[in-house]
């Protein structure tokens, strides 16, 4: 999940920066950046170290956020809202963000619920409990659990892939669907695996037996057409 946030912010980050008026976001960005890196330098020294950051260096810092004002980055999930109007139109993104395909709605799902299991919260403790009349057990993840985890991922790379292609003519409609249809491939848990995250620790033998019995199981179609949709064009 924390790789999924990350992914997130990244893809948040880069449609921010390439919607409208994106020379001042750049400026804000940078403004945020070297917030953070001044907030370090002086928790260094607070901490015994040396500055790292010359003065010269926080003139010019000075200098460039005086210019600035009190213009400031948005916090992620606003940058989200105003990615997913401004990409409405060229990626199809709800800017209601109804859609699964919109940034702020995955925000909810990413931030919100995952920060569940992110940070010690009660909601994260009942997700790794389980009770039973003469014990409880408490897990390190959710059992089971871990497909859902990546499930914004496609849309994400997809996302991300998309802008490219409409700011700089690269990668291609072709290349970003064979992309993603290698991705979605690897990305769905093998049946077979999620079984054994789920069952193996209670029913061994009825794992183990899966694995004798594979190879003659009837097969089916791990992502159909409607799973897959139709894709860019």
């Amino acid at each position: 999940m924390v790789c999924v946030r990350t992914l997130y912010e990244h893809t948040v980050m880069l449609a921010w920066l390439l919607g409208d008026d994106g020379e001042q976001r750049m400026l804000l960005w940078q403004r945020y950046c070297d917030e953070q890196t001044l907030k370090l330098d002086d928790e260094r020294a607070r901490l015994g170290g040396e500055n790292a950051v010359s003065a010269n260096t926080r003139a010019a810092i000075a200098s460039a956020t005086h210019k600035l004002g009190s213009a400031k980055m948005p916090e992620l999930p606003d940058r989200a809202m105003q990615a997913d109007r401004e990409w409405a139109d060229r990626l199809g993104i709800d800017p209601r963000h109804r859609s699964s395909w919109s940034l702020r709605h995955i925000y909810s799902v990413v931030f919100r619920v995952g920060s569940a299991m992110a940070h010690p919260t009660l909601a994260g403790l009942e997700l790794v409990t389980e009770k039973r009349t003469d014990e409880v057990t408490i897990s390190i993840e959710p059992p089971g659990l871990a497909h859902e985890a990546l499930l914004p991922v496609p849309v994400l790379i997809g996302t991300t892939l998309a802008m490219s292609s409409s700011v700089f003519q690269k990668p291609g409609a072709d290349e970003i669907n064979g992309h993603l249809d290698w991705l979605l491939t690897r990305i769905q848990i093998h049946p077979r695996e999620r079984f054994r995250c789920e069952f193996d620790a209670k029913y061994p033998k009825a794992t183990a037996k899966l694995d004798r019995d594979w190879q003659t199981l009837p097969r089916s179609d791990l992502w159909s057409e409607s799973h897959r949709g139709g894709g860019l064009r």
